[in-house]
């Protein structure tokens, strides 16, 4: 998956706006902005990160993200209307 984004955008950028830790775990939300390549437009997206450690080393991550609402920036179009219109049907 990386590999396909960083072929596709020209530049990305990471800001942490939440850290936290307590014991051997640790929690990190981090904002990614993508430049796109072909249009010059950024898209961004928040990915929660938690972190599991033992002995100085990472023992498990978890990460989730909203694909849903990355989808709908890259293709440039609201998908949930186009969902909603379809069920109605």
């Amino acid at each position: 998956m990386w590999q396909a984004i960083h072929g596709r955008y020209s530049h990305m950028r990471y800001d942490l706006p939440f850290v936290a830790e307590e014991g051997d775990s640790a929690a990190v939300i981090i904002r990614v902005y993508f430049r796109k390549s072909d249009k010059d437009r950024i898209v961004h997206m928040d990915i929660a990160d938690f972190y599991r450690f033992r002995d100085g080393r990472i023992l498990q991550v978890r990460q989730f993200l909203d694909s849903f609402d990355l989808a709908q920036q890259v293709l440039e179009r609201d998908i949930a209307s186009a969902l909603i219109e379809k069920r109605s049907e």
